[in-house]
């Protein structure tokens, strides 16, 4: 009412004063916090490219702006009744977005000095991420061959000036109302020989879009600790919002998931000490969200521990991490405890399901604050997957977890509106970060169920819980396709896959049964875990997206290859170390923070990574490099209905030679060989040689474990004859 009131007052006041009160209208209302005010504070021309918020974006660059702006406006909302109005106060240019020639005038303005406002969105953001770019800035940018300056504002989308405040109870508290003003920046793209208008102008587009992303996470806050990013989401979301439910179907809101959690995280404080390892033996759902930040809120370290590897494992997991205290329960040990043999571990077992919780002991949960740990401080341990050797302790502190959720809210589209399913297990950092913390801290509501084996009871699940966004792995979303009525996905916007390669058949199956198409992501645990994911927005099929915002990214050359390169990574997310069976307790971080992910990858012009396999899953015949989680590609494209694998097993004359492992007894190899040549490779890298197995194992995640396989194919092959092996 006030701001619109200074807007009316415009028709009898100069412009200046008029100014002048709508800026301290905006000041004692929503106290912004206004920084880098002097890239605009220069002589000569601008071209400002802020991400667009709300309404009051335009107010607020007005009223702290140190020179005049012009706006570029579309002309459909310049006529208008009551934006007419406010371009009294500011000097508007109304542009026509399907007219090019309409942008003379814009390049004018630059040519002539002046600051030109354009949003490049064209619109509010309905998301909370970026949203498409459009062409005209970039080619004023191109035409006039001037810097760009992004503005990213913050919490303006909360207010009733823009299009999320539906969702919130009250502003985040989180995400201050903030405007952000960065240095100029060169865009940096030149036409290429031959290069066609269309191209050239989506170059400029993402090159405005990158740096749009890139200024977005610079301005997120990721140094806090994970407990206190949930109280923060429940003030703002409402204390009454549901936010989690799990296959007991009793959904919690956020003051009772807070409440559960304090009142646990009271009670498994009195039995441990600060910064104490904690071990969990719980699946996916309520119990297992509550007792870690539940451990968070005292301080504690969750260490998630992976039940399905067995004994082996297990015990050395409980010694890696120095576990003295492990959280299960009774329920649940009697499903898997006979396969672990829980007898005989050196650790105190807490079952949950036999602790007694007293009225007085629920009332002084409410107001015990705990000692939540600093956010640079370890906040989890969680153990790689071993699937190719033996699992070591991944340390993560609360800045890595939260700095990885903000890396994919900048590029993920997902906001309160959205309904998450999960039933990724939460000893891998997929199901714990992405799946389980990531909707807590967000407002977004989610639904952990407890495996993703039940292939009949998920698809009924994703239907009943109306979910729109829904993650897990390859074989995982298949089994579930095929279990599926078509309309059980009906819901479902952003099916979001990890752990290993979407199969072309899988793809072909979402798209026909329910119209969706799958985004394929890149993680490892050591990295929080999202590397980088495609999107909506952009996407490229066969690769795993764009890296995050606010990675660094380098390829190191592999001796054989003649592209590509073995991946390293360095950024906000990346661990603070491993934690070695070698060294127990002890954390020894990457070497000047730059973690190794010992993948070979290549990344094109565009920035969409390409996977061509583990390092580890190259073989080397008579000097020539080979990719076997390529050659698998082509099985699998080949044997569709079959799951196939491809080892490298020593050679005396070769040094290496493939076997293809199946459970086909006896698959058409002349067949796989005509594909393989068909897309390019060489005769050498046709498998000669096939061994069938009763079955392919496969990890928690769902791709193949291959160490098992190793150790199946090794002693299959010991009791061939010798004129077969």
């Amino acid at each position: 009412t006030a701001l619109a009131i200074a807007a009316l007052a415009a028709w009898v006041v100069p412009q200046g004063p008029i100014l002048a009160l709508t800026g301290a209208i905006v000041q004692a209302v929503y106290r912004p916090t206004i920084k880098g005010l002097e890239s605009l504070d220069v002589d000569g021309p601008l071209l400002i490219v802020p991400n667009h918020r709300s309404f009051l974006d335009v107010v607020l660059l007005t009223a702290y702006s140190p020179r005049p702006l012009s706006f570029a406006i579309d002309a459909t909302w310049s006529k208008v009744w009551w934006v007419r109005i406010f371009t009294y106060l500011f000097d508007v240019i109304p542009i026509n977005q399907t007219q090019p020639l309409s942008f003379r005038e814009l390049v004018a303005a630059v040519e002539a000095g002046r600051a030109l406002v354009i949003f490049p969105e064209g619109r509010i953001t309905t998301t909370g991420s970026i949203m498409k770019i459009h062409d005209g800035p970039g080619l004023v940018a191109a035409k006039c061959q001037v810097p760009i300056v992004p503005v990213i504002f913050q919490g303006l989308e909360f207010t009733v000036f823009g299009r999320l405040r539906k969702n919130l109870w009250t502003r985040p508290r989180g995400e201050p109302m903030a405007m952000t003003v960065f240095p100029p920046r060169p865009l940096n793209v030149t036409r290429l020989p031959g290069e066609r208008s269309k191209d050239f102008r989506r170059r400029l587009s993402g090159a405005i879009y990158d740096v749009l992303l890139d200024a977005s996470f610079k301005t997120r806050d990721c140094r806090k600790n994970l407990w206190r990013a949930l109280n923060e989401a429940a003030k703002s979301y409402g204390p009454k919002r549901r936010i989690i439910e799990d296959g007991d179907r009793r959904p919690l809101t956020y003051a009772g998931f807070i409440r559960r959690a304090r009142v646990l995280g009271r009670r498994l404080a009195a039995l441990t000490e600060p910064g104490e390892k904690v071990g969990l033996l719980l699946p996916n759902g309520l119990a297992l969200a509550a007792a870690v930040f539940g451990l968070w809120a005292g301080g504690r370290v969750p260490v998630v521990l992976n039940f399905s590897q067995g004994r082996g494992h297990l015990k050395s997991a409980l010694a890696t991490a120095q576990v003295k205290t492990l959280v299960s329960a009774k329920r649940f040990l009697a499903a898997v405890g006979p396969s672990l043999g829980l007898a005989g571990l050196a650790v105190e077992t807490v079952l949950l399901d036999e602790l007694s919780f007293s009225f007085g002991d629920k009332l002084k949960g409410l107001f015990w604050r705990g000692r939540p740990a600093a956010p640079e401080s370890l906040a989890a341990v969680l153990f790689t997957s071993g699937s190719e050797a033996s699992p070591k302790g991944v340390a993560l502190s609360h800045e890595n977890l939260l700095s990885n959720i903000l890396q994919a809210r900048c590029l993920v589209p997902v906001n309160a509106d959205d309904v998450l399913f999960n039933s990724m297990p939460c000893f891998h950092a997929f199901g714990l970060n992405i799946g389980l913390v990531l909707p807590l801290v967000s407002g977004i509501r989610s639904f952990c169920y407890v495996s993703p084996l039940r292939l009949k009871a998920i698809p009924e699940l994703i239907y009943d819980s109306q979910a729109t966004v829904i993650i897990g792995s390859d074989s995982f979303a298949a089994a579930w396709a095929r279990n599926a009525h078509p309309y059980d996905f009906f819901k479902a916007r952003l099916v979001i896959l990890g752990a290993e390669k979407i199969q072309s058949r899988t793809m072909d199956l979402y798209f026909k049964k329910f119209g969706l198409k799958l985004y394929e992501g890149y993680g490892v645990t050591e990295i929080s875990p999202i590397v980088a994911v495609n999107t909506p927005l952009r996407s490229r099929i066969g690769s795993v997206g764009q890296f995050l915002p606010g990675m660094e990214w380098r390829l190191e050359p592999v001796e054989g290859l003649e592209s590509g390169g073995r991946l390293l990574i360095k950024g906000p997310s990346v661990m603070m170390g491993y934690i070695n069976p070698e060294n127990p307790g002890q954390i020894e971080p990457p070497e000047g923070g730059w973690h190794d992910t010992g993948d070979v990858v290549e990344v094109d012009p565009e920035g969409y990574v390409w996977i061509k396999g583990r390092l580890k899953r190259f073989a080397k015949i008579k000097g020539e490099m080979i990719s076997l989680a390529l050659l698998e590609e082509v099985a699998a494209q080949t044997f569709p209905e079959e799951k196939t694998a491809v080892l490298a097993i020593p050679d005396e004359e070769r040094g290496e030679r493939l076997l293809l492992v199946s459970q086909n007894p006896a698959p058409d190899l002349a067949k796989l060989r005509q594909a393989i040549l068909a897309r390019g490779l060489t005769e050498i890298s046709c498998p000669k040689q096939h061994l069938a197995v009763p079955e392919i194992p496969l990890a928690p995640m769902g791709k193949i474990d291959f160490l098992k396989l190793a150790e199946i194919a090794k002693a299959a092959l010991e009791n061939l004859p010798n004129s077969e092996r």
